[in-house]
């Protein structure tokens, strides 16, 4: 929404909110990033151009910057736009299992221990799971989700296909918030444009993901298969957007209203949600993702005023 002036007095409209001050920069999707999200392990750039609709950036798409590399923090690599991605496209589930877990840690040095075995040079996927293993599955509902689905480290194994998950998590980097989309943008250079702008400063309008919002309250990015694992309503121990503690998880149909583009649909996006610190602690994985502050809010999927403050952070 915005605000006029009628006669010396505010009035609302119905109109997406509009400010001067708006930071504005290019930036490139990673293609090479995009084909091994694409669940083949094949993939080139004219598979992203046949399933072009799959990986496709839309205006309002919130964006994530993917240019540094857990593996190589020590090599800077130099290029004229940043590297990003709207969506992890086609990913594995044990890798969606894995980052579910690593954002759940409660400590900035859970989180770093986490990320040393993710860098592991040498028997890489086994190191992963037995950090995993050693976790507390009874404070923690993503440990407790990744261990009832790889209960052993063959399981795991056995869900990956043509080392699909292997190349996911050697190829991981640190997913930072870069702003949201202004225009499209494709995969492939094949498809059209791979080069679009990013709203990274200012006031913008955008779709809400699954958890109501409020004016006043900080806004942190999630992953859309993250959901579960917050609550959605106000229960007698939980708030709306809290991560759950202990044995608890939201059902996984959670309705969504957001727009549709043509079949497949697109999957695996990146949401805003409010930061809601827990009352028991603080999740360190969820704070790190804070990105701005609402400005007006609004219920799940419905549309927020976000003011984007990361140059502050």
């Amino acid at each position: 929404m915005s605000h006029t002036m009628t006669g010396g007095i505010a009035s609302v409209t119905r109109t997406r909110v509009d400010s001067a001050a708006k930071h504005i920069m290019p930036a490139k999707v990673d293609s090479n990033l995009m084909k091994i999200y694409s669940g083949n392990a094949n993939a080139d750039l004219q598979t992203l151009h046949e399933k072009r609709l799959d990986f496709l950036t839309e205006k309002d798409d919130l964006i994530l910057n993917v240019s540094r590399r857990l593996e190589c923090l020590d090599t800077r690599t130099f290029h004229a736009y940043p590297a990003v991605i709207s969506t992890l496209g086609k990913c594995t589930e044990a890798y969606k299992a894995i980052l579910a877990v690593l954002y759940s840690q409660k400590g900035a040095g859970d989180l770093h221990a986490m990320i040393t075995a993710l860098k592991t040079p040498a028997e890489k996927m086994k190191a992963v799971f037995e950090h995993i293993e050693r976790m507390d599955e009874a404070t923690n509902p993503c440990v407790a989700e990744f261990m009832r689905l790889y209960p052993d480290y063959q399981k795991l194994l056995e869900k990956t296909k043509d080392s699909m998950l292997e190349r996911e998590v050697k190829s991981m980097p640190f997913y930072e918030m870069q702003g949201y989309s202004l225009g499209r943008a494709y995969a492939s250079p094949v498809s059209g444009d791979t080069v679009f702008s990013v709203l990274i400063g200012g006031c913008v309008t955008v779709m809400n993901g699954h958890f109501a919002m409020h004016a006043g309250q900080q806004v942190q990015w999630y992953f859309q298969f993250e959901a579960p694992y917050f609550s959605n309503a106000h229960t007698s121990v939980n708030v709306v957007g809290e991560r759950f503690s202990g044995d608890q998880r939201a059902p996984d149909a959670i309705g969504m209203k957001r727009r549709k583009l043509e079949e497949p649909r697109r999957t695996n996006f990146v949401h805003p949600k409010p930061y809601v610190p827990s009352f028991q602690s603080e999740v360190f994985g969820d704070r790190m993702r804070i990105f701005g502050k609402c400005l007006n809010g609004g219920g799940a999927f419905e549309p927020v005023d976000i003011m984007i403050m990361t140059q502050s952070l």
